[in-house]
């Protein structure tokens, strides 16, 4: 089981400037991180940087219209964030990431950490809007998690998968995405290509 956790209360601080949908999005990507490892979740949640340094590129939106990336360092099934920031272009990254690559280095990251896990529960009860948002993102990350869940049970990588349903991995990365609904036919070749049979039911509506 892989851990995901934030660096220290500087970090914890940066995370708490975000609004509480860019918060719940990054709660739903660190429990899909915690199931299936940082390879396994792949694009369009995660992007590699540089070494061990990581992006997490939400696509919630902070203030002023600024994006709201999340680095985090990944140490064996260890994911530590190490820095989050509101961002208006590429020009104000490259400093950033050699701001995370500096934190995440050596004894950076001996410190009090917290797992996200238990923000989570302080999010839910301190932040109004967050328990919403996060209900909101359920039935996208559902989704996506259930076509992550076939192509690594298959051991298949985005690229490996392309290849069987002869398409593009950009294509794969916007369906594990999550937010389009893709055809009956695409699930199809998607469950042929991962091994699965594909099954569709109805359930009654808990409202």
């Amino acid at each position: 089981m892989w851990i995901v956790e934030v660096l220290d209360a500087l970090v914890t601080a940066e995370l708490e400037a975000s609004p509480d949908a860019v918060l719940a999005r990054f709660q739903r990507v660190a429990e899909m991180i915690e199931t299936y490892g940082l390879a396994g979740v792949g694009a369009p949640h995660l992007r590699h940087l540089a070494g061990s340094l990581w992006e997490v590129p939400l696509g919630g939106r902070g203030r002023a219209g600024y994006t709201v990336p999340i680095h985090v360092v990944a140490r064996r099934r260890r994911v530590v964030a190490v820095r989050a920031l509101m961002k208006a272009g590429r020009n104000a990254q490259r400093g950033e990431v050699a701001l995370a690559l500096a934190r995440g280095k050596g004894g950076d990251m001996i410190r009090k950490r917290a797992r996200v896990g238990e923000l989570h529960k302080k999010w839910r009860k301190t932040r109004f809007g967050y328990a919403k948002a996060l209900a909101e993102l359920a039935s996208e990350f559902r989704l996506a998690a259930q076509m992550i869940e076939a192509r690594t049970r298959a051991g298949l990588t985005q690229d490996r998968l392309a290849e069987r349903m002869k398409t593009k991995r950009t294509v794969i990365a916007r369906l594990e995405a999550g937010r389009t609904k893709p055809s009956t036919r695409t699930l199809e070749k998607l469950a042929a290509a991962t091994g699965h049979r594909l099954k569709i039911s109805f359930e009654p509506d808990g409202g």
